[in-house]
């Protein structure tokens, strides 16, 4: 039965399966791996993209496994209280009051965590609501309002100010003009004479000139600057020098549009804060050969664009991720048939050597997918080094 993250509490038994992210703090109990080893994605809590390890307490996974329907367990955990480091965590969980078994952070499952590589995980809630690690990180959000906004709105409330000093200082001398003059001759004089006390006509006189004085506030320089916002918002959008990959620019708020123009430097700790943490492989040199969608290293077009568009090769549904590199060149040379001969010697391997351009782009695709880390380094002899670190 599936069941939304509000209406889960501690204590709470679930079942995560793959690709689907933790609605709460959990303690793994057993997955489906034999091992009870997991691996989860903690990108929207770090930002990274290497898949982290969890392991599941060895006395705790003979109680489920994949045709278990019912459990009945009895028994406690005893852990921190809600805090929100997100790599620290101890525990002890005593299962029928006489087995216990000691928890740390590799036995927990972090919710906004990606299930990965795991068909599916059986997990106990610890942590659940407001008292999960990334709700205690996360931070109310702070509304964002340019420079220009805070100096008119200064402005306009400096100009509210000096309004209100004005009708209060001609109130005052209204009312002390009628006192002086409006006495004696109020009863042959209809349309001068007071109908009120000397309080309720100051009130009256006051409100009386906050009308007439209302001119003074600048409504229209707002409307005004909105207006303008929107029309730039427009022309950020079509703008062809920010044109890529067959997308414009989208501009999600114009509230600080026109700080754009007052950006000098952009810092970054990391490429994926820039990114997306959304890379796509392109290219690659295999040998003396290069393989992949040669088109994207040409120049611009006048247009703005490149000349290629993006098409996808490959699309992961279940994954949510296209894979665009396609390489005829590549297929062909795959083909023992066609495949140069080579003479290369591995370093670090004895009697073995690489044969045909073939071998040599299975072992580089191996070493790519094994270890991500495929370093090409030419030596001064003019020779190939492959430095792989596993």
């Amino acid at each position: 039965m599936k069941q939304q993250w509000r209406y889960l509490y501690v204590g709470d038994i679930i079942k995560v399966e793959e690709e689907e992210f933790f609605p709460a703090d959990l303690i793994v109990f057993s997955c489906s791996n034999e091992n009870g080893m997991c691996y989860i994605e903690t990108a929207s809590l770090d930002g990274e993209k290497n898949l982290k390890p969890k392991v599941a307490p060895k006395e705790a996974m003979p109680f489920f496994n994949s045709t278990t329907e019912t459990v009945r367990l009895t028994g406690t955990v005893r852990c921190d209280l809600p805090n929100p480091m997100l790599y620290q965590f101890d525990g002890l969980m005593t299962i029928f009051g006489d087995k216990k078994i000691s928890l740390n952070q590799k036995n927990l499952l972090l919710r906004g965590a990606k299930l990965k590589n795991t068909s599916w995980v059986i997990g106990i809630v610890v942590y659940s609501g407001v008292d999960t690690k990334i709700m205690r990180n996360a931070e109310a959000s702070r509304e964002k309002t340019s420079n220009v906004e805070k100096t008119v709105n200064r402005c306009i409330l400096a100009i509210l100010g000096i309004q209100i000093f004005l009708c209060a200082l001609c109130a005052v001398a209204g009312l002390i003009w009628a006192i002086i003059n409006l006495d004696g001759i109020e009863r042959h004089i209809v349309y001068l004479s007071q109908t009120y006390g000397n309080g309720k006509q100051a009130v009256l006189f006051f409100f009386s000139y906050f009308l007439l004085l209302n001119t003074m506030i600048p409504i229209s320089l707002v409307i005004s600057l909105e207006v303008i916002k929107v029309v730039q918002s427009y022309f950020v959008k079509k703008d062809k020098d920010l044109f890529f990959n067959g997308r414009y620019a989208n501009v999600s708020t114009s509230s600080i549009i026109e700080e754009l123009g007052q950006v000098d430097y952009v810092f970054s700790d990391k490429t994926g804060t820039l990114t997306c943490n959304r890379m796509e492989f392109k290219l690659c040199v295999i040998g003396n050969r290069l393989y992949g969608e040669k088109d994207i290293l040409k120049p611009k077009t006048p247009e703005g664009g490149r000349s290629s568009r993006r098409r996808p090769t490959f699309t992961d549904e279940k994954a949510g991720v296209d894979y665009t590199f396609e390489d005829k060149t590549l297929d062909q040379d795959l083909a023992e048939a066609t495949s140069p001969k080579l003479q290369l010697k591995v370093t670090g391997v004895p009697n073995y050597a690489i044969q045909s351009q073939s071998e040599l782009i299975r072992e580089f695709l191996k070493c790519l997918s094994l270890c991500h880390d495929c370093v090409l380094q030419k030596e001064s002899d003019g020779s190939l080094n492959y430095q792989v670190s596993l």
